[in-house]
């Protein structure tokens, strides 16, 4: 097996295993815009604070690039996930060997 064959077979069965119904060691089931239940990993920063009060927050999304459409640059997306509902924009996007980035901000007041 080619090591791109065995990167694609490590995406679903070590990194993203709630697809096939395993327990999740690093992934979490987030519901996309409603939608799209899928097994990622969300790897969130820690608040700013701006001067007029508002707190910025960031994260980084991965995920297997076949379990989501393409998101683009300044695309708003609503996460949900099981503590959590928010709305977030797209920052950034990547796809390198199959795992979709996507790098995400969002404010709270």
């Amino acid at each position: 097996m080619a090591f791109k064959d065995q990167l694609a077979a490590d995406l679903g069965s070590v990194f993203f295993p709630g697809k096939t119904g395993k327990p999740a060691e690093f992934d979490e089931a987030i519901t996309i815009d409603g939608a799209y239940a899928v097994s990622c990993i969300l790897d969130e920063s820690e608040g700013q604070h701006s001067a007029d009060g508002v707190m910025q927050w960031s994260a980084t999304l991965y995920l297997a690039a076949e379990d989501l459409a393409m998101p683009v640059v300044d695309q708003r997306l609503v996460l949900t996930t099981a503590t959590a509902t928010r709305q977030a924009g797209v920052v950034g996007v990547d796809v390198t060997d199959g795992l979709l980035t996507i790098r995400l901000r969002w404010f709270d007041s």
